[in-house]
């Protein structure tokens, strides 16, 4: 169970590594658009389909709408902060 825990743990951590690897070249990658309102118009649009994907994938799963909503509201939580963040640079 040890070997499994840490192996689990470990990948775990590689993950997160890769995500904020792309989390700095996205905000570098927005940094330099030369056109901010169109990528944040872009984001906002394809995060919606996103949004509507995963909730339609929920139900399509038969989960309840509590459930469904649990799987949509970290993404769009997450997808508000990077809007919030465009805004700020």
């Amino acid at each position: 169970m040890d070997k499994r825990v840490t192996a689990l743990e470990s990948a775990v951590i590689l993950h997160s590594a890769q995500i904020l690897a792309m989390e700095c070249l996205l905000r570098a990658m927005i940094v330099t658009h030369p056109d901010r309102a169109v990528l944040k118009e872009a984001f906002q649009r394809i995060a919606v389909e996103l949004e509507q994907r995963l909730a339609d994938a929920g139900f399509d799963n038969g989960l309840p709408v509590d459930s469904a909503r649990t799987l949509v509201e970290p993404f769009h939580a997450r997808t508000d902060d990077w809007i919030e963040w465009v805004d700020l640079v």
